[in-house]
C-alpha cells in the first residue's frame, strides 16, 4: 500500500543489491549498471530488463506452440484410433512435426505411451469426469446417491 515513489526506491535498492529477479527469486538480469538501478527509483525500468522480458515471452510462446502442436497430433491420433478412422494423414503431420523438432520427436514409443495413458484415464472416468485418485471413491459414492429421477431441467 506504499506510494509508487517508495516502491520504486525499494525496487531500485533491491536491483542494485541483488540484480533483477522474478517473483520466484530466479535471476533475470544479474549485473545491472548502477545508473539503471538509479533510474528505477524514478520509475524507469531498465531497458535490458524490458528486452529480456520480451525475449522470454517470445521464447515461451514458441515453446507453448510446439507443445500444443505435439499434444494436438497425439490427441488426433488417439481419436482416430478409437473411432477406427485412417491415421495416414496424422502420421504425415507427425513426420512433418519431427522434421521441425528433431530434438523432441514423436516416436513410436511416445505414441504407445500416449495411447496407454489416454486409455487408462478413459477407464478411470466417472460419467466423463476424472477425480483426484484419493477422492475418487468418495465422489463416486456421492454420485451413486444422487436422485436420478429428478432434474433441474426436467
Amino acid at each position: 500500500m506504499a506510494p509508487a515513489s517508495v516502491k520504486n526506491g525499494m525496487k531500485a535498492l533491491r536491483y542494485f543489491d541483488e540484480g533483477v529477479k522474478n517473483v520466484s527469486g530466479d535471476t533475470i538480469i544479474e549485473d545491472l549498471h548502477p545508473a539503471h538501478a538509479f533510474l528505477q527509483a524514478f520509475g524507469f525500468a531498465p531497458a535490458a530488463y524490458s528486452r529480456q522480458l520480451e525475449e522470454n515471452s517470445v521464447l515461451k510462446g514458441a515453446e507453448r506452440g510446439t507443445m500444443k502442436r505435439r499434444s494436438l497430433l497425439l490427441t488426433q491420433y488417439y481419436r482416430a484410433m478409437i473411432d477406427s478412422e485412417p491415421v495416414d494423414k496424422i502420421l504425415d503431420k507427425m513426420q512433418k512435426y519431427n522434421e521441425d523438432h528433431p530434438e523432441y520427436p514423436i516416436t513410436r514409443d511416445v505414441i504407445q505411451r500416449s495411447m496407454r495413458t489416454r486409455l487408462s484415464k478413459r477407464q478411470k472416468k466417472y460419467h466423463g469426469v476424472t477425480f483426484t485418485p484419493r477422492l475418487d471413491n468418495m465422489y463416486r459414492q456421492y454420485g451413486s446417491e444422487f436422485d436420478k429421477s429428478s432434474s433441474l431441467y426436467m
